[in-house]
Formats: structure tokens, C-alpha cells, sequence
């Protein structure tokens, strides 16, 4: 590196930081995306900064100074307890969460330590996180258990479902979605069918639960999806459920969802005829629900789905 960049570095370095005292929320968003643009030579100083602008901003200082220290956070401890932080800010908890996720295993200790310290923060959220770090996040099972004992049922059905994640084999999340399944929450009842599917113990004892649910005309596209997947999962366990899934695939209009019903269908039968050749004429929707982008529920489902294909044609 030369001389020169050096010095244009460290100048723009200087001049940033002074941006982001400033008054204008306009100077302080453009000054953060000047650091963003340098994230590999942040300072710490810079990061302290960010963080305090975490706090005493406008909405969109706010927002920027998350995004800047998500692209640090693999590497600063401040900045990844600072995002697990701002779970706790009504405004930044939706998009706190998607950094944290999108971050995986390098922000596993903050979380786990968040729920171990009894912090005010959002318990759902932090385990969402662990959970979609999967196995990974086998260490923070310790903290995660403690919320099946919580009053509330969301509270424990999502720690429940963060358990099943992290480790398929556990037994101690029964009783707790095995009662889910009878709330008067349709929500509720598909997390928790969804939940217990990834159990290789108790996933028998919730075939007809998805079933039931993929009909359930107040559930969305995205419900529906899911469901699907859930049932793909239980294999040639779920043989006997074929006609229904192909009744629901005949039933939809949306390519998307009939995509994903037609996958599930070959991941129990894979020489389903019908299902085998809409896979093959719209090939093009595997190729973007594997994308990195795509939700990790259908990108783990279409993975699957990829790797069943491609074993079949060898």
C-alpha cells in the first residue's frame, strides 16, 4: 500500500468520525456509509462511536449505524453485543434480528451470554437466533432451557423450537409443543407442528397435525410452504399422506407454492409422476430458493431437495 492511500485513509478515517458528531442526520448517514465502505479498516474508535449513535439518534442514523456494525461484528465484540442490544429498541428489533442471523456462529457467545444474563431483550428473538445457528449452537442449549418453564406459551414454544433445531434428539421439548398443538392459535399450532418435525422422537406423532394445517383455510402462502416442507421431512413415514399432498398441489394456483408441495410429494415418493415432471418444467424455482438470500427454511428444504434429484440421476 502506498504512501498516499495511507494518508487518504486515515484523512478519510478523521473526517468520518467528525461527521458522525454532526448535527445534520444527513452528514452522520453519509459518514457511516464512508465507514462501511472501509469496513476492514474500522477503528475502534469508529465502532465506539457507531454504538453510541445506536442510541441517541434518528430513526435512520439509527438503522445505518446497525448495518455498519454488522460488518464488523465477526470481529469486535462491541459491535456484535451492541447488535444484540438493539433487540430491545422496538424500532431496530426486526432488523437486529436479521443481522444477528445473517452473522451465524461468529455471534453465538453474545447471545448466548444475553440469555444467560437475564437482559431485557425480546427471549423469542435471541433464541430464533441460536436456532437458525442449528447444531453449531448445541453450547447454548443450557441457556435455551430454562425458557420452557416460562408463563408464557409463545415463550416457551420458541425455545422449544430453538432446542429441536439445535438438536433433533432432545426429549425435552415434548410436552411443551405436544400441548402447543391444541392452542386455539393456528400460528401457534403450525410452529409447533413445523417444530416437531425436525424430531426424529416425536415427528410420527404430528403427521396428521400438518396435514390438518396445509388445509386450514385462514393459513397463508407462506404457512402452507412451510407446512409442506415440515412433511417432507418425515420421508416414506409419510406414504400414506400422498393423495392429500397431491390433492393440495392440485388445489393452488401459485407456482411458487406448487413447487414446493410437488418437492415434498418427491421427497416421499420420488417416482410420482405427476409431481417428478412439474419439478422438471419449472427447474428455474430450485435455483433461486437455494440461493443464499432465499429463507434458510426452503433453502435448507431445496438443498435437500437438490441433493435427492442429483443422487436419483447417477
Amino acid at each position: 500500500m502506498n504512501t498516499f492511500f495511507i494518508f487518504a485513509s486515515v484523512f478519510c478515517g478523521l473526517q468520518s468520525s467528525t461527521e458522525l458528531k454532526s448535527p445534520d442526520p444527513a452528514r452522520q448517514v453519509d459518514a457511516i456509509q464512508k465507514l462501511m465502505a472501509t469496513a476492514d479498516d474500522m477503528s475502534v474508535d469508529s465502532i465506539r462511536e457507531l454504538v453510541v449513535l445506536l442510541d441517541d439518534s434518528t430513526f435512520e442514523v439509527k438503522l445505518t449505524a446497525l448495518q455498519a456494525l454488522k460488518t464488523v461484528a465477526h470481529r469486535s465484540e462491541p459491535a456484535a453485543n451492541a447488535i444484540v442490544a438493539s433487540l430491545g429498541d422496538r424500532l431496530l428489533s426486526l432488523e437486529a434480528e436479521k443481522c444477528l442471523i445473517s452473522l451465524g456462529a461468529s455471534v453465538k457467545r453474545p447471545v448466548i451470554n444475553a440469555l444467560q444474563s437475564g437482559k431485557d431483550l425480546p427471549r423469542t428473538a435471541l433464541y430464533s437466533v441460536l436456532e437458525s445457528m442449528g447444531p453449531r449452537a448445541r453450547d447454548g442449549i443450557p441457556a435455551i432451557e430454562s425458557g420452557l418453564a416460562e408463563k408464557d406459551l409463545l415463550t416457551r414454544v420458541y425455545a422449544a423450537k430453538a432446542i429441536v433445531a439445535i438438536d433433533p434428539s432432545s426429549k425435552v421439548i415434548k410436552s411443551v409443543l405436544i400441548a402447543a398443538l391444541e392452542d386455539p392459535s393456528l400460528q401457534l399450532r403450525i410452529t409447533s407442528a413445523i417444530a416437531l418435525s425436525r424430531s426424529i422422537h416425536f415427528r410420527r406423532e404430528v403427521k396428521g397435525h400438518l396435514l390438518n394445517l396445509l388445509f386450514q383455510k385462514d393459513a397463508n402462502i407462506n404457512d402452507r410452504m412451510q407446512i409442506a416442507v415440515a412433511i417432507s421431512r418425515l420421508g416414506n413415514e409419510a406414504n400414506d399422506v400422498i393423495p392429500k399432498l397431491t390433492e393440495a398441489f392440485r388445489s393452488v394456483e401459485i407456482v411458487a407454492q406448487q413447487f414446493v408441495i410437488a418437492g415434498a410429494i418427491v421427497m416421499i415418493d420420488p417416482v410420482h409422476k405427476e409431481a417428478v415432471e412439474f419439478l422438471e418444467n419449472n427447474s428455474e424455482y430450485l435455483d433461486q430458493l437455494v440461493r443464499p438470500s432465499s429463507d434458510a427454511i426452503f433453502q435448507e428444504f431445496a438443498l435437500r431437495l437438490r441433493d435427492r434429484r442429483e443422487g436419483e440421476r447417477k
